[in-house]
């Protein structure tokens, strides 16, 4: 706050609306609710590398099997 006082090439930065407060909010919900729910396919995979297990990726696996998510994602680590 004292910074931007001092500086006069600090612009305000305009509070967000409720509509733009609530979709970040379902933003947060949904990303949180996905890695929950690939979290145990992410386990599981861990511990069989670190078992030295041969654990099949997702495109080998029946349907059934696959850790997909209803977007298309999988539970592999990294970006969904």
């Amino acid at each position: 706050m004292l910074e931007a006082f001092r500086n006069e090439d600090i612009h305000p930065v305009p509070v967000k609306s409720i509509e733009q407060q609530i979709l970040v909010t379902l933003h947060r919900l949904r990303s949180s609710w996905l890695a929950e729910r690939t979290a145990p396919c992410r386990q599981l995979r861990r511990r069989s590398e670190l078992s030295a297990l041969d654990f099949p990726s997702d495109d080998q696996l029946t349907p059934t099997l696959q850790c997909n998510s209803s977007d298309g994602s999988t539970g592999k680590t990294g970006a969904p």
